[in-house]
């Protein structure tokens, strides 16, 4: 179902998207309205479901986990509870998918060592079976980006602004 957004909620999720440490003033003048009215629709947002919360962003390298992989996994229905038991209950997924395709989960996980990635590589193929766990290990990280959020036109037919 795809939510419709005014052309102020469009131009406030644009900016947070952006950048979620802009004032409501800051978005309030880019919208041409007041942080009031800010504010209000994006606590209507939040009650649509729409925003859902914001997030710290880190470097997770800088606090040791050198290792940073997608786990691609085949799992059975009648297997599928213990490894989402074993997924769930490792704090280094950090991600876990449900997929269509060869493989039906997906997790991202990040280890301080290969070793450490290896414990639950064993862990995962003595569930799945060897054949059915393939790491891919992330290199570089090349787009990390939020859904752009396309500027809805204005009754003059130009697009709003921010």
């Amino acid at each position: 179902m795809s939510a419709d957004l005014d052309p102020i909620e469009s131009v406030l999720l644009r900016c947070l998207t952006r950048n979620a440490r802009l004032t409501l003033s800051e978005v309030a003048k880019k919208a041409g309205v007041t942080p009031g009215t800010i504010h209000s629709r994006l606590e209507r947002l939040k009650e649509r479901g729409i925003v859902l919360g914001s997030r710290l962003l880190i470097d997770e390298t800088k606090l040791g986990y050198e290792c940073s992989a997608f786990i691609a996994i085949r799992i059975s229905g009648d297997t599928r509870p213990e490894a989402q038991r074993v997924l769930l209950a490792e704090p280094n997924v950090v991600e876990l998918h449900y997929t269509l395709g060869k493989f039906n989960m997906l997790a991202r996980v990040f280890t301080k060592s290969i070793h450490e990635l290896h414990e639950l590589l064993l862990q995962l193929q003595s569930i799945a079976g060897p054949e059915n766990v393939e790491p891919l290990l992330m290199i570089e990280n090349t787009i990390d980006r939020a859904v752009e959020i396309s500027p809805r036109p204005t009754k003059d037919g130009n697009s709003e602004a921010a």
